[in-house]
């Protein structure tokens, strides 16, 4: 089964002893008018690293498993995507300033998160 999406997915990306893991949530609307939400694991190509939240649109993709220990794991494996945005690059950095008497610091336009 081919997958392709035509609206923007936003990826998660954790880590999973030291290597990222990546997910894209679901959402149904309930009975009641409220929101039930889960996630699907997602598996890029190797050597594709994205940042989490990023957006992305799939242009090629299908459905794929493993099995293990008598299960069935499902996931999307995502060969062809746009990136349309990254996240914030300023969402989750921790700073440092060191101050020392006569040192200039530099600060260009792009590095500004506004």
């Amino acid at each position: 089964m081919e997958v392709v999406s035509n609206r923007e997915e936003t990826i998660y990306r954790k880590e999973f002893e030291g290597k990222p893991t990546y997910s894209v949530a679901l959402s149904k609307k309930k009975e009641d008018g409220t929101y039930e939400n889960g996630y699907i694991k997602v598996v890029f190509r190797n050597g594709v690293s994205i940042p989490n939240k990023s957006k992305i649109k799939i242009t090629n993709a299908w459905l794929s498993f493993n099995f293990f220990n008598n299960k069935t794991y499902p996931y999307i494996f995502i060969d062809n995507f746009d990136l349309i945005s990254k996240p914030n690059e300023f969402e989750n950095m921790r700073t440092t300033i060191e101050s020392d008497i006569g040192k200039q610091i530099k600060i260009d336009d792009d590095m500004l998160p506004f």
